[in-house]
């Protein structure tokens, strides 16, 4: 079951306080915790640069939709790699922030790590 959320998470504020414009949800793999970005509801991910290979996970179709020119940036969570994985399989720069720097409050699954 759905529920909308009652407020956006921590670093979704802070980045329309900035005056960022939110342009969507990327695919991810199922409970976020693979290394490709796949599941039964959206299906897979497929690398802008060939069709025959993955993103990386879990945070792929972030990882995608920057590889293909479609944003500027995005927001990842990275416990073991959600991140940089998906910059090493999309030849893009990924970051891990610390927890302190980017919050994870409010993002779900919770990301704690």
């Amino acid at each position: 079951l759905f529920r909308s959320p009652s407020s956006d998470a921590v670093v979704v504020s802070r980045l329309k306080q900035a005056g960022a414009i939110p342009l969507g949800v990327t695919n991810c793999s199922e409970l976020c915790m693979w290394y490709e970005s796949s599941n039964n509801v959206y299906g897979r991910t497929n690398n802008p640069y060939n069709t025959q290979r993955i993103v990386g996970g879990s945070s792929g179709g972030e990882g995608c939709i920057l590889a293909a020119a479609g944003s500027v940036i995005g927001i990842g969570s990275d416990i073991g790699g959600s991140i940089r994985m998906p910059a090493f399989f999309n030849g893009i720069f990924g970051h891990k922030p610390t927890a302190v720097a980017v919050p994870n409050e409010g993002q779900l699954p919770n990301a704690f790590g």
